[in-house]
């Protein structure tokens, strides 16, 4: 069976090599054509298109990434904007790699499923006994059972730099891409 990219009634859409057809945003498509050029120590390499406010995951190798997920996120803002000074806009670049995970952050609100791609200097000064850099995570919950939310943005730049995903992306982020995982955010 033939991958490859198809338009549908103006959508696109990526037939992947076990024979199911995704869609994806023309955002994604740029990504796909565009992350093509980069390696991964992993079979993973995710993707953060900041002025479109999404987050790609693409499995394969250099030259032959195949998209499996294109995600509404929510990305950091910059000082100008409101933004945090210590963290800020979301990190710009072609070599975050995956590292620490955990199962829950924060102290009311909750972030679950995070997974850290990204340590700056700031970061470093403002904790170094336990410095957190930035991260997937899930949306912002009041409780510790994800049940009552406190923040559900996506699609904005609206965080202090981590990348909010929905609770399932986020969940998927932290089961299945391993440490190691480059990221390319622009």
């Amino acid at each position: 069976m033939k991958t490859g990219w198809s338009t549908v009634n103006g959508k696109r859409y990526y037939r992947r090599s076990d024979g199911n057809m995704v869609q994806f945003s023309n955002a994604g498509y740029a990504a796909w054509k565009g992350v093509q050029r980069f390696t991964s120590p992993t079979k993973y390499i995710m993707v953060i298109d900041n002025s479109n406010y999404r987050t790609f995951v693409f499995t394969g190798s250099k030259g032959n990434w195949e998209p499996l997920y294109d995600w509404l996120a929510t990305v950091g803002t910059s000082p100008e904007n409101g933004g945090d000074e210590t963290f800020g806009e979301t990190y710009r670049g072609e070599n975050g790699y995956v590292d620490r995970k955990g199962v829950m952050m924060g102290e009311c609100p909750y972030e679950f499923y995070w997974t850290e791609f990204y340590l700056n200097n700031a970061a470093r000064e403002a904790n170094p006994e336990n410095p957190e850099g930035q991260r997937f995570h899930s949306i912002l919950y009041w409780d510790r059972n994800h049940t009552k939310v406190y923040d559900d943005t996506l699609g904005a730049a609206a965080s202090h730099g981590c990348v909010r995903l929905a609770l399932d992306n986020a969940k998927w982020v932290y089961d299945n891409i391993p440490k190691g995982t480059r990221v390319w955010s622009y």
